[in-house]
């Protein structure tokens, strides 16, 4: 300012405060469906304010009293710009992309089951309408663990365990616009089978049986797991678990004398089924009781004389002897050894030989003898 001859000069400097233009952004349009209206407004300038607006509608919308609506016959995306000016003519633009959508629908309605343990196919995810190709994501729940879902909408893989899985399923179009499908994918349990087998079969009462049981199914990638029981008849043995290779074994030596109807059951995991095997038909024959005694009758020989002793074999029952065998080696001073052999009734036995008796095979019944004579 200056002053001289009464002459007064006054500058005046004016400063504009940023101000809010709402909305800040806008609400995707669908062709064919009423927009939803949407007006526009400014807060903290110097009232009133004046609002225009910049860049060309979707056909069928319009922005009158700083308000868009109308309804969209043309889809795709609009930039326009939004200017408000306030009563000092201090302005706010924003930018927006105003963008309409032809409506998406996801296919299929619905998805198949799978099966754990085994290759999930069958299931290709589409888009119908929409503008371009759509690429595809799971928004919310998840996938099945071991399945995948490609943005190209190609569902994959190999479910690893069984049961639901919700999950929302997002299509989006070339534009950027969505449209969204619920699903519930169940993945049923494999099938097993079981197979059993005893060891010895027939058996001894008191003798020691193994019992092997087999889990298998068409899974890969992953085997059976858990337990399985051993069953006489309806009557439980015992449970054996099942190892990496779903083998189950159990050791018994409680079978009584007679006929058994064995079988095995599988019980399932969180992957397979329940399964039972078909009865194996076991025998327990009564146990024998043998006794060997060998005398010669003297207590010294002549060198050059001849030697005889026996050796006898008893069976005290209650079962028979099959296949036990005799076994006596001659001490290296005697020569010209022979040997002769008899049984009683219910025994059996090679009659004859010559030099050791090496595993002598013989066979006796209950309460049986067999004489070695040597």
């Amino acid at each position: 300012m200056s002053i001289g001859n009464s002459n007064v000069a006054v500058f005046f400097n004016q400063c504009c405060v940023a101000y809010a233009l709402n909305p800040a952004s806008l609400p995707n349009g669908v062709s064919g469906t009423a927009y939803p209206t949407t007006p526009f407004s400014s807060s903290g300038g110097n009232a009133p304010y004046v609002i225009t607006r910049g860049g060309a509608l979707p056909t069928g919308m319009s922005f009158a009293n700083a308000t868009l609506s109308g309804t969209p016959t043309q889809a795709g995306v609009f930039p326009i710009t939004v200017l408000a000016r306030d009563f000092s003519g201090c302005s706010r633009t924003l930018n927006y992309n105003l963008r309409v959508c032809n409506l998406i629908g996801v296919t299929p309605a619905t998805l198949p089951n799978g099966t754990a343990g085994t290759a999930y196919s069958g299931a290709t995810i589409g888009a119908t309408g929409g503008s371009g190709s759509a690429t595809f994501a799971v928004t919310t729940g998840a996938l099945p663990v071991g399945l995948t879902l490609t943005t190209a909408g190609v569902l994959s893989g190999q479910a690893l365990q069984a049961g639901s899985s919700p999950f929302t399923i997002t299509a989006t179009d070339a534009i950027g616009c969505t449209g969204t499908r619920s699903y519930t994918l169940v993945v049923d349990k494999t099938a097993t089978a079981i197979g059993l087998q005893s060891a010895p079969n027939p058996s001894l009462q008191g003798q020691t049986v193994t019992l092997t049981a087999t889990v298998t199914s068409s899974a890969t990638g992953v085997s059976p797991t858990g337990s399985v029981s051993f069953l006489d008849g309806a009557s439980p043995i015992g449970n054996g678990t099942l190892n990496g290779s779903g083998i189950a074994t159990l050791t018994t030596s409680t079978l009584t004398v007679g006929s058994h109807n064995l079988t095995a059951t599988y019980a399932g995991d969180g992957v397979f089924l329940t399964s039972t095997s078909a009865v194996v038909a076991h025998t327990v024959s009564p146990a024998a009781d043998l006794a060997i005694t060998k005398t010669d009758g003297v207590s010294s020989v002549i060198q050059g004389q001849g030697l005889t002793y026996t050796i006898t074999v008893t069976n005290a029952g209650p079962g028979s002897a099959t296949g036990a065998t005799v076994t006596d080696n001659f001490p290296a001073a005697l020569t010209s050894c022979t040997w002769t052999c008899a049984a009683s009734v219910g025994a059996s036995c090679t009659a004859s030989g010559n030099g050791n008796i090496g595993d002598h095979p013989l066979t006796a019944v209950a309460r049986a003898v067999v004489l070695v004579a040597l």
